[in-house]
């Protein structure tokens, strides 16, 4: 919260939008009944704004106590932060959860996308998933990019984001450059 706070006093986008952040959520945090409340100390002591803040959390992380879970996420979502669903596709995929879940959108498995337009199967999974999420008004991020003919492809297929090696790898904070 702090760093993304630094960036968007010190940045403005091209498009006008602040710039934001992806944040993961790990399944003990989940289960930590003091998160929300951390949550709620740590946005009222930062100066960025909740809506520029996803949170991603994986379909498994909401297994066990999924009523909890859900009500977690909904006071989440109430202090106006965003929710994904990180590497979409693998695991305990099911459709169920695009509809249970108070989420903005999901990321779409690297395992996928290392078979666009190689594999016709992973292809039209990702058309799908494209398609679904489109229509259910969420955004989707490709993982694993890495290749300039990936990034064009999901482009081509109407993806809203992405990230991967091409763009660049993991950094610290203080290594990023903003221009």
């Amino acid at each position: 919260f702090r760093q993304l706070g630094e960036w968007q006093k010190n940045y403005v986008t091209s498009t006008g939008r602040p710039l934001a952040m992806n944040v993961n959520l790990s399944v003990t945090q989940l289960r930590d009944p003091k998160l929300l409340r951390e949550i709620e100390r740590v946005k009222t002591q930062s100066a960025c704004a909740a809506h520029s803040m996803a949170f991603e959390i994986t379909e498994s992380a909401v297994l066990g106590d999924t009523k909890r879970a859900i009500a977690l996420l909904n006071d989440i979502k109430d202090l106006g932060f965003r929710l994904r669903v990180d590497d979409f596709g693998t695991g305990y995929s099911s459709l169920s959860y695009l509809k249970k879940l108070p989420i903005d959108g999901f990321k779409i498995d690297k395992s996928f996308i290392n078979g666009l337009d190689i594999d016709e199967d992973d292809t039209a999974i990702i058309h799908a998933l494209l398609g679904l999420a489109h229509a259910m008004n969420l955004t989707v991020t490709a993982e694993g990019i890495e290749q300039d003919a990936q990034r064009i492809a999901l482009k081509k297929l109407g993806c809203d984001y992405g990230q991967g090696y091409l763009f660049s790898e993991a950094l610290q904070a203080d290594e990023i450059i903003l221009p």
